[in-house]
């Protein structure tokens, strides 16, 4: 294909990446380098917002060894993270690129732009250098960068005669709302209206692509169109820079290409500051005085001296969340539980409590509180209000009181479906049965179709509770439909492990073991520690349901409670009496709620087996788990403790009964409706028994 290119006058399309804006003297940040700029500016700000209290540097360390040492947190998905916490104002900061100071690659285009050897130039960049280098040697073009401007590159006669087409694929940085830089974005894909223009151009001129990893056909192999257009297309030359690894989605482009023809497709190493002169003979090019001056200055200073004033812009408790949001999901749980923790108690002004991004605070701390089994205040509050100060000091501690004002204050649907399970587990059943139909009302109204996917997600502990599997199932899998429609891989990945888990309970285990395979898969290519665990468990009791394998099941369900344990062990926060320091420290440590469903399949699955040990130890866990902390699990503890003393030798129907009448009980305190049909059904079971030895 390059042989071709070179020795005749044939017009290509030329597909430029960011490393063409990263040659001197433009210089420009990477799209990795961006980001990494990006997030120095945040630690910055949150350094200076605690007063260098919090370990900022230390925090930052754990998190770039796993982001690069496991090769997560890719930035499209960094970038979604960013949106989810402060919406579009993000997109804003690429604005940070303003510049115009090109470089040979730039200038190398225009030349064949003159030469009439482009028939078009499509980008995966936000700045305008391509256009500026364009507008310099006195070339004609058009932009098009969004969707009404893609929608009339597609027209008939919707280019303007005689203009080179420049399609910017991603958006370009004068509109901030076209950028395109999440992985939900990017998963989703371009609308439909760019796909058929490009496939024009495939079936019209060879490409050649230079300045570009191609990681997109990697996450997406039918990106843009490309790989479909195999029969059909001219053919590309794909130019990487030397030493970079050719991505795995460019290799499979070229098998399929060369499938049709051989010479149809290459891949090449160069140097993509002179390839492009040197071979199509292009006059070497001098940049002048003023861009050598601006390349003396430090480029990277430059644009992050900008994003530093779009952090600030943002404020100090946006920085916060966008932090904590990425710790989380590299699994630092620990980190962003105590810089939470840090901002409520030392951090915040009475101003930041008046920012639109506090309510946001307030979920996710609440969240990070809930995940930890913080659900209810220690200390109970006197009908008289006389420990109210006392009362105060353990504010900290309870997520219902931060997830409630995140719902009530500041209108996040997410929040009042999390307050939703937050009540199932602490056994107020039907107050979360009623919360949860009014927030999915209100998200449904408003077509917030995201949000929507975290209430079902949510909502998933309650349906176990009130052993709802069917509902909970359809439920899940309308919302799995919009997730993928979204792009939205986080969220599918957490809705297929919830649903592989209710379609195990409905005995639907083909359909079960494809949900989890396909959570499995994206939790381990984001490092979703969350969706890993939840897919886990979920796993684990579709060994033993399915009877692929009881023993695996045991070990799988037995490894991940010591693993929950062990993170539960792990000391969260030591709090001191500065009144009297003397006094005997309290050290904090969590709860995750999950144990509960967690023990009670371990149960299950020990049962079976006939493993007592591990029944009984089980068992004492739950106990004080379902007593203490998380009542809405206390019926299932008491109808499973009930049936291991019916199966034991003998069995024990007294203490059995005793039991079932406890659960009973409970069910009618919480409002539970599956408990008193369950406990029925169980004491007929018990007096059958009965009836049968004697």
């Amino acid at each position: 294909m390059l042989d071709a290119l070179r020795s005749s006058s044939m017009p290509f399309v030329a597909f430029v990446g960011a490393g063409a804006s990263a040659i001197p003297p433009s210089q420009l940040p990477t799209w990795k380098g961006f980001n990494q700029l990006l997030l120095d500016c945040l630690c910055e700000r949150l350094d200076d917002y605690s007063g260098k209290r919090q370990p900022t540097a230390r925090m930052m360390e754990a998190f770039k060894s796993r982001r690069d040492d496991a090769k997560l947190l890719a930035p499209d998905f960094q970038a979604q993270l960013m949106e989810e916490e402060i919406g579009h104002d993000y997109f804003a900061v690429w604005q940070s690129l303003g510049t115009s100071v090109y470089g040979p690659v730039h200038v190398a285009l225009a030349e064949l732009a003159t030469r009439g050897r482009l028939t078009a130039v499509v980008t995966t960049n936000f700045d305008r250098l391509v256009e500026t280098a364009m507008h310099d040697r006195g070339v004609l073009y058009q932009v098009y960068y969004d969707a009404t401007g893609f929608d009339q590159l597609a027209a008939p006669g919707g280019q303007s005669p005689g203009t080179l087409p420049i399609i910017k694929i991603h958006g370009s940085i004068e509109d901030a709302s076209s950028l395109v830089d999440t992985l939900r974005q990017r998963m989703v894909g371009r609308p439909p209206a760019l796909n058929r223009a490009l496939r024009v151009l495939l079936e019209f001129a060879p490409w050649v692509f230079l300045g570009w990893s191609g990681a997109d056909f990697s996450y997406n192999e039918h990106y843009l169109g490309v790989l479909d257009a195999a029969k059909d297309a001219k053919g590309f030359v794909f130019a990487r820079r030397h030493g970079d690894k050719l991505e795995s989605g460019v290799v499979k482009l070229v098998e399929a290409y060369q499938r049709y023809d051989p010479a149809k497709a290459e891949a090449l190493e160069v140097n993509p500051a002179t390839w492009l002169a040197e071979t199509f003979g292009l006059p070497a090019w001098t940049p002048p005085a003023q861009f050598l001056a601006s390349a003396q200055a430090d480029v990277d200073a430059r644009v992050k001296k900008k994003i530093h004033e779009w952090v600030d812009r943002l404020g100090p408790v946006a920085v916060v969340n966008i932090i904590c949001s990425m710790l989380k999901s590299s699994g630092l749980e620990h980190e962003a539980w105590w810089l939470l923790r840090k901002t409520f108690k030392s951090y915040r002004t009475p101003g930041d409590t008046a920012l639109r991004s506090y309510q946001r605070y307030n979920y996710n701390y609440g969240l990070s509180l809930f995940e930890s089994g913080f659900i209810s205040n220690p200390l109970k509050l006197a009908d008289d209000s006389s420990n109210l100060l006392q009362w105060k000091t353990y504010a900290d501690q309870n997520a219902f009181e931060f997830l409630n004002r995140a719902y009530q204050e500041g209108g996040l649907a997410t929040a009042g479906s999390a307050l939703a399970a937050l009540l199932a587990y602490r056994g107020e059943v039907g107050r979360a049965m009623g919360l949860l139909q009014v927030v999915t009302d209100e998200a449904i109204k408003r077509e917030g179709w995201l949000e929507l996917c975290d209430i079902a997600a949510d909502s998933v502990v309650i349906y176990d509770i009130v052993q709802s599997y069917t509902a909970g199932a359809g439920q899940l899998e309308a919302l799995l439909e919009k997730a993928v429609a979204l792009g939205d891989e986080p969220r599918r990945a957490m809705l297929c492990a919830h649903l592989g888990r209710l379609l195990t309970y409905t005995q639907e285990f083909t359909r079960a073991d494809v949900m989890l395979k396909a959570a499995e898969e994206v939790a381990d290519r984001l490092g979703l520690e969350k969706v890993r665990l939840t897919a886990r468990a979920a796993r684990g009791i579709w060994l033993h349901d399915s009877d692929t394998s009881p023993q695996q099941a045991l070990e799988t369900l037995k490894t991940l409670s010591e693993d929950i344990r062990a993170a539960d062990d792990e000391v969260l926060v030591t709090k001191v009496d500065l009144t009297d320091p003397a006094l005997t420290r309290t050290m904090l440590k969590g709860h995750q709620p999950m144990l509960c469903r967690v023990l009670l399949d371990l149960v299950a699955a020990a049962i079976t087996l006939g493993d007592g040990k591990t029944v009984d130890t089980s068992l004492d866990l739950l106990d004080e788990l379902t007593v203490e902390h998380f009542n809405g699990y206390l019926p299932h503890y008491y109808f499973i403790y009930a049936q291991c003393l019916m199966r034991s030798d003998p069995p024990n129907p007294d203490k059995a009964i005793a039991l079932v009448r406890k659960a009973r009980r409970v069910g009618e305190l919480s409002e539970n409706p599956w408990v008193e049909e369950y406990a029925n059904h169980f004491e007929t079971h018990i007096h059958a028994a009965i009836t049968s030895k004697g």
